[in-house]
């Protein structure tokens, strides 16, 4: 594989923003251009057998988070890249909300946001990219609820420049050009690796 250890990009956020479109995008990118050494970690909420998003409680969030290191461990024997939708910041966000509602405890809470600090210590992502928000659509999984999803936001805002020391980009504008500056940099990125993204934007 020739390095060390996996290099892996992380898209986060609020729901609606994109964020598995993009993962999709970026793959099919970098393979276009010859990066083949490459897996996609999925968003793992979907699969989840307990209760999350509005209903949400502290064995959801457990699993949620407790699933993706085990899928980020796994992965990491298998490929050189790994594009991860969604992070262990993510559910810090979406755990302190429901704190917030009273759905999970203090304690609960603290076990979530330090599990993940520790995650992000222990195997780091090289570059995370917060993707901004676009139309809010309701799908099988997330409730259409505008007040809950501006929360959400506003809580990314708050915490991801406490989790992510080395820095991320913020990542915006219409789908259509968002999908394609992403790939571009991501590839970028892989040709010639980071010491530190800092705050960016697109």
């Amino acid at each position: 594989m020739g390095r060390d250890r996996t290099m892996k990009f992380a898209l986060i956020g609020a729901h609606s923003a994109g964020k598995t479109t993009c993962v999709s995008y970026v793959l099919q990118h970098l393979k276009s251009v010859g990066i083949e050494d490459v897996l996609i970690r999925e968003e793992n909420a979907r699969m989840c057998p307990y209760p999350i998003n509005l209903v949400t409680n502290f064995k959801g969030h457990a699993w949620i988070l407790t699933e993706l290191i085990r899928a980020e461990l796994e992965l990491e024997k298998k490929c050189s890249y790994m594009i991860c939708d969604r992070s262990a910041i993510d559910q810090v966000v979406y755990a302190d909300e429901g704190r917030r509602r009273g759905r999970i405890t203090a304690q609960e809470f603290r076990w979530i946001r330090n599990t993940a600090i520790e995650w992000l210590r222990t195997r780091p992502y090289d570059v995370i990219y917060l993707m901004e928000s676009l139309e809010l659509k309701e799908d099988s999984m997330r409730p259409k609820s505008l007040k809950w999803h501006k929360d959400i936001a506003r809580l990314f805002e708050a915490w991801v420049p406490y989790l992510t020391p080395r820095g991320y980009i913020r990542m915006g504008g219409e789908m259509r050009i968002r999908k394609q500056v992403l790939a571009t940099d991501v590839e970028a990125k892989i040709r010639n690796p980071p010491c530190s993204v800092m705050g960016r934007t697109f």
